[in-house]
């Protein structure tokens, strides 16, 4: 089940989000391999002052699986943006951190999310615009007492055209 609300009233905009799932992998029936339930909830906010859009995102998600018995993962992300209109063209910025803890039989887990994004999108027309943007995630975790860390640099380009 996925909820939805939306609200928009002049310059403000807020989205609140809910999803519920029940899940099962069959291998062979009879017998199902796994069953799992999860729920996330999201909330978005943003302001039109004109010369910058700020917004801010949250969410958090858990979920629980039969196999290996005990095992859940439980999550919370937030991210803080702007962007800057500017005739065609609108320049974006975002900045956004997490953390995600994996519990299971004898073990625990835990990763620390942290990226940053920078960009630009511009209007061909009404219906269609273009961007490009470059960002990083870096991410760092503790997995059974053995420290880790990664990142990653990368970058978009792309056409959106909206029917």
């Amino acid at each position: 089940m996925i909820l939805g609300l939306g609200f928009s009233q002049g310059p403000l905009r807020a989205q609140l989000a809910f999803a519920d799932a029940d899940t099962t992998t069959w291998v062979a029936a009879p017998t199902p391999a796994t069953r799992g339930e999860g729920t996330n909830w999201a909330l978005g906010v943003s302001y039109d002052f004109g010369f910058v859009v700020p917004s801010f995102v949250y969410e958090t998600a858990e979920a629980k699986s039969s196999i290996p018995a005990g095992l859940s993962v439980e999550g919370s992300a937030w991210q803080i943006g702007a962007r800057f209109p500017m005739g065609a063209f609108a320049p974006f910025v975002s900045f956004g951190d997490g953390e995600v803890e994996t519990r299971g039989p004898g073990f625990v887990s835990t990763t620390d999310t942290r990226s940053w994004q920078i960009g630009t999108s511009y209007n061909l027309s009404t219906r269609t615009w273009v961007y490009a943007a470059i960002g990083e995630g870096r991410m760092s975790g503790v997995d059974g007492g053995v420290s880790w860390r990664d990142k990653e640099e990368g970058y978009s380009i792309g056409l959106v055209h909206t029917f």
